[in-house]
């Protein structure tokens, strides 16, 4: 495994958009880390992380759907399409 840099951000009351997971859950982010690899510094579809997790309070994103009180979601940069552009913003200027 390659060695790498974690960041981790304590981000509650900062004002963040929740995070709605594939349609299963809604995420309020409160902790957000980001995972770096030191020798692929260049962004893949503009994100610079590998993954990023973002946790907090959590609620059903569909009415009826339970699900824990609080979660984590584990965001990869190879699916893009997850990752709203607030967050691949706030990687990118974390960035080591």
């Amino acid at each position: 495994m390659p060695d790498t840099i974690t960041k981790r951000l304590e981000v509650k009351d900062q004002g963040f958009p929740d995070i709605t997971y594939r349609n299963r859950r809604i995420v309020t982010p409160e902790v957000i880390t980001f995972v770096y690899v030191p020798d692929n510094p260049g962004p893949d579809h503009g994100i610079y992380p590998v993954r990023a997790e973002v946790e907090g309070p959590c609620r059903g994103a569909q009415p009826g759907l339970r699900g824990p009180r609080r979660a984590a979601v584990w965001l990869y940069r190879t699916w893009a399409q997850d990752w709203p552009d607030w967050l691949i913003a706030l990687a990118a200027a974390h960035r080591p």
